[in-house]
């Protein structure tokens, strides 16, 4: 259940936006684990609570079953969610342009900030990853399909709706992955790096701070991060306890559980 970690999420980037900024939030859902009309609820409550409103919509049966392998491919680990919001341009047809966010985040800028930058005819804004946080199999999966070094994270991503439709994305993204075939480490991160390559526009690394177990971090953005991308950290088991516990951890970690324990009051309706 991710609810509460969407709730901080949201909670983050609406209590750190400019006070004229109002957000409109979508909420995609898998149609086989559909969101709980107390969750629709309580989500509705929080973003009416700063004048923003959130939409809830369960990603189409029939756009899985047209698509099956691509939605195959995720497998254990990577729900098949992962997917989703590859394809977002089938399912927002009024939408030109979206900021696409992962719910392991922490939003410490106003987001007004990315969402307005011009794309042209780029099909996506996103951050790059460094090679220090690339793991050997990413690497090499590089290496094999030619990839630029400039690989990019898809946890924070502005998405040109338009220019996906123009180019039969959908299509285009189920050509990668025939070709791929099983030959990839992060299922929907690869193949959008093997599409957009040469069609994204790179914002700078601070707006996608990755923590990793190595906290080898980027230069100037471990000091003035803007978005904390957990990749999962908040949620582990090891940092439960050493909180409970009261021990040290790094304090990019400790900043998050403020944020979560208030969501989740607000989530109870406290």
């Amino acid at each position: 259940n991710y609810s509460n970690y969407a709730a901080t999420t949201i909670l983050s980037i609406l209590l750190n936006s400019d006070i004229c900024t109002n957000f409109n939030f979508y909420a995609i859902s898998d149609p086989d684990s559909p969101l709980t009309n107390r969750t629709m609820s309580s989500l509705e409550r929080i973003c009416g609570k700063f004048g923003s409103k959130i939409f809830f919509k369960k990603f189409p049966q029939e756009i899985i079953d047209q698509n099956k392998e691509m939605f195959s491919i995720c497998k254990g680990y990577y729900p098949r969610i992962v997917m989703f919001k590859s394809v977002l341009e089938n399912i927002l047809p009024d939408l030109d342009k979206i900021l696409v966010l992962d719910v392991d985040l922490l939003v410490l800028r106003d987001l007004s900030k990315i969402y307005n930058i011009d794309l042209g005819e780029n099909y996506a804004l996103a951050a790059v990853k460094t090679p220090r946080s690339l793991s050997e199999s990413v690497m090499r999966f590089k290496t094999c399909k030619g990839l630029s070094s400039n690989y990019f994270s898809s946890g924070v991503m502005v998405y040109n709706l338009k220019k996906m439709r123009d180019i039969s994305n959908t299509s285009m993204l189920n050509s990668i992955i025939d070709t791929n075939s099983s030959d990839y480490f992060y299922p929907e991160m690869d193949n959008l790096n093997q599409l957009y390559k040469d069609k994204v526009k790179f914002m700078p690394a601070n707006w996608n701070l990755v923590l990793f177990d190595n906290v080898e971090l980027l230069h100037h953005t471990w000091f003035s991060p803007y978005i904390i991308h957990y990749a999962n950290k908040p949620f582990c088991e090891k940092y439960r306890k050493m909180k409970e516990k009261g021990l040290e951890y790094h304090p990019y970690l400790k900043a998050y559980f403020p944020y979560y324990e208030l969501a989740k009051d607000l989530m109870n309706g406290e």
